[in-house]
């Protein structure tokens, strides 16, 4: 599921109109996707929606606003992650950004401190996550 960040990337940079991350699944897949919008959602049903897809193993980005309000330090707006995993146990959510980096918190990890990064992977609960991006996009069958 981690491609599709890559492909998002080179259709910005070769298109004059930016397209969405659905956009380019059904180009490069030939499938529709599901855009889900996180707002609203239940924390468990935001987490057996991931559990599914993934489980299915269909394309998953979570995607950030550009315009958030209180944005989170060390995270990418304006762009879309790949969700690599959900832990149903745990309730948390690893993503993947491949044009972050490393980013350390000051204090401990939270909305407000931001989340432990390395080479652009972020792990964080299941309810920051659902507070933080604000749609997933789940690839078609």
């Amino acid at each position: 599921g981690t491609w599709a960040i890559l492909l998002y990337d080179a259709f910005q940079q070769n298109l004059s109109a930016t397209p969405t991350p659905g956009e380019v699944q059904k180009v490069w897949t030939g499938v529709v996707s599901s855009v889900l919008p996180l707002s609203g959602m239940a924390a468990p049903q935001v987490g057996g929606q991931l559990d599914a897809a993934l489980k299915q193993g269909r394309l998953v980005q979570a995607v950030l606003s550009v315009d958030a309000e209180r944005p989170v330090p060390g995270l990418a707006y304006g762009q879309s992650y790949s969700v690599l995993r959900f832990d149903a146990s745990r309730s948390e959510v690893v993503l993947w950004q491949p044009h972050a980096g490393f980013f350390q918190p000051q204090g401990a990890e939270s909305r407000e401190n931001g989340y432990l990064m390395a080479a652009g992977i972020i792990q964080m609960p299941l309810t920051a996550f659902q507070q933080i991006f604000t749609s997933l996009v789940v690839s078609g069958r």
